[in-house]
């Protein structure tokens, strides 16, 4: 039920700003078409873009929920599915604003090679620790959660660092 609220949220936050963008814009290059065209053709498009938006952002933070779940029954934590829920929505938070950051900077002082994803997976495994903190669990839970989770985003990262070598 919360995927469904949270799927539900970001659909109509993203139709929501799309829309008061999307509107402006073709007010501005269609001034002869009338009013009920212009609505209808923005609602059209921020309909898609929304849906897709939702789907992909959607998609993304299941991986992070099955990814959690996983490693709960993997290694018999007995953490509850709404903490697992919670846990998962503080990591997709923490993955798409300061880790970008982090990332970014980690990029224009070292560069992206291997030294700048060994230190990105520190820092990842340490937010993850202290996000575990902030929940209450055990060490050795949060500890099995935190590696878990990092070493999941880090192939990710490998993955990406390897097409960009075999791209050049």
């Amino acid at each position: 039920m919360e995927i469904i609220f949270l799927a539900l949220t970001i659909f109509l936050l993203s139709f929501t700003l799309l829309f008061s963008w999307i509107y402006k814009t073709e007010k501005r290059d269609r001034k002869e078409a009338g009013i009920w065209r212009l609505v209808g053709t923005s609602v059209g498009i921020c309909l898609i873009l929304a849906i897709f938006i939702t789907v992909i952002i959607t998609f993304l933070f299941l991986v992070l929920v099955g990814s959690t779940k996983v490693l709960n029954s993997l290694f018999s934590l007995h953490i509850s599915g709404r903490a697992l829920f919670w846990l998962a929505l503080c990591f997709f938070l923490y993955l798409f604003t300061l880790d970008h950051i982090f990332g970014v900077a980690v990029e224009l002082l070292i560069g992206k090679n291997v030294l700048s994803l060994i230190f990105l997976t520190i820092v990842r495994m340490i937010a993850f620790y202290l996000i575990g903190i902030f929940f209450h669990f055990k060490h050795t839970e949060n500890l099995i959660i935190a590696i878990g989770v990092t070493l999941f985003v880090c192939l990710f990262d490998v993955y990406d660092l390897l097409k960009e070598r075999k791209e050049a």
